[in-house]
């Protein structure tokens, strides 16, 4: 039966925090009390996110991490070797499984001749579905997967 007096200090605890608002009951005088100084000039966008027209020699990054997004571009590209499918939605006929040849180049039905070679999967689907549109096909929803990538070798 020692169950019964479990709820009081659980009660005492709870009416205390209701009481004191969850923190101490002491409350600062005013004399006390901390205040924030107004800003000087008014909150802009330019004042709290900085000049946007700094340039590389402005700062104090290496000029490296000003270029990722041509860094992450060339990362994502694809290079022969890569096994790749490309497919348009709706149209079996227009599917290929194919390794990027040598060359870089691949034969597509209704497209032709397409450069696939040092682009990223995006631009390639890009390239079609605007070839395939001037073939008067009705918005072509173009998929590239890439199935495997060529072997890296490290010297």
């Amino acid at each position: 039966m020692q169950h019964r007096w479990l709820w009081l200090p659980c009660f005492l605890w709870l009416t205390f925090l209701l009481l004191c608002g969850g923190t101490s009951c002491k409350s600062l005088s005013p004399t006390q009390e901390k205040t924030v100084p107004a800003p000087s000039a008014p909150l802009t966008e330019e004042r709290v996110v900085g000049k946007m027209e700094k340039s590389e020699e402005d700062s104090p990054l290496p000029a490296e991490l000003f270029n990722v997004t041509e860094s992450l571009k060339k990362a994502f590209c694809l290079k022969p070797g890569d096994e790749i499918e490309i497919r348009v939605f709706g149209r079996g006929d227009l599917t290929l499984v194919t390794v990027i040849p040598p060359d870089g180049t691949i034969s597509f039905p209704l497209v032709g001749q397409v450069k696939v070679a040092d682009v990223s999967p995006q631009e390639i689907e890009r390239r079609v579905e605007e070839t395939l549109k001037e073939k008067e096909l009705v918005d072509p929803q173009v998929s590239v997967l890439v199935r495997n990538y060529a072997p890296v070798s490290y010297t």
